[in-house]
């Protein structure tokens, strides 16, 4: 089967939402990387005044697949003036601790510029297993064709209205949430998105309101939907403007999903 990536700024009306589906199989999970080797150079490992980013493992199980397999997703890095590096390198020592089969990299990989995409490079080594990503909105406004081709350097592979094959189960990767209801409705049961921060200042009852006003989706932290029509929103690494976070729904983070068959 095949990932599928589309241009969803008509559909959804935000600059540069990237979807994606990605196909899944045990036989893929078998000869995946599981290397642990050439962790993010300690240089980098500053303090920062910031809460560290958590690891938030989620088992996800779909009705109709066979196999499992590992899928740890990166969002939001926003690499430049307003993330540390050492932000950046803590996610990063996660994802590589997490022994993924696929790495799943969601989108706005910078802030406002593409000056700081040298930075990516520091990527290259430790990221075991497959890489895939989609850009986001600020990637798009930044330069969309220099951030894929800085990924493209650090062996990810970055989908644009392509396709890549896998086999025979397909996940979806929506930088923005709202990118969900249309991956479903095209037979894509879980989607991976980020996009949101976690509301930057999260509110259990206010922020998905707010969001739904404003980007036209309630979706907004964590798992959102019903088994086979299921989306999980990371609120990533970084930040563009402010780079302070509150509440529990908008803790930085980095997703670790142990996604399985129902039979």
């Amino acid at each position: 089967f095949f990932f599928q990536a589309e241009d969803g700024i008509r559909d959804y009306k935000v600059t540069g939402v990237q979807t994606c589906a990605l196909p899944i199989s045990s036989s893929f999970v078998t000869t995946a990387s599981r290397s642990r080797s050439g962790a993010y150079p300690k240089d980098v490992r500053a303090r920062h005044p910031f809460v560290p980013p958590a690891s938030a493992s989620v088992s996800v199980t779909i009705p109709g697949w066979k196999g499992r397999m590992r899928v740890t997703q990166l969002t939001d890095l926003h690499v430049g003036l307003v993330t540390p590096d050492a932000l950046v390198a803590e996610a990063v020592q996660i994802a590589v601790d997490s022994a993924p089969d696929v790495v799943a990299l969601t989108g706005d990989f910078v802030a406002h510029t593409t000056g700081a995409l040298g930075r990516l490079q520091k990527l290259r080594a430790p990221l075991p297993g497959r890489r895939i990503a989609v850009l986001g909105n600020h990637d798009h406004r930044a330069g969309a064709d220099r951030v894929a081709a800085a990924l493209a350097e650090i062996d990810v592979t970055v989908l644009d209205n392509a396709w890549t094959w896998l086999d025979d189960h397909a996940i979806g990767l929506s930088h923005h949430p709202a990118g969900a209801p249309d991956l479903w409705d095209r037979g894509v049961p879980l989607v991976l998105s980020g996009h949101t921060h976690g509301g930057q200042v999260h509110h259990p009852r206010w922020t998905p309101a707010l969001f739904e006003k404003v980007e036209g989706t309630r979706h907004v932290t964590g798992m959102c939907g019903e088994p086979g029509r299921q989306v999980y929103v990371c609120p990533g690494i970084g930040a563009a403007v402010v780079p302070w976070r509150a509440g529990t729904g908008a803790r930085r983070s980095v997703a670790v999903l142990d996604v399985e068959g129902a039979g």
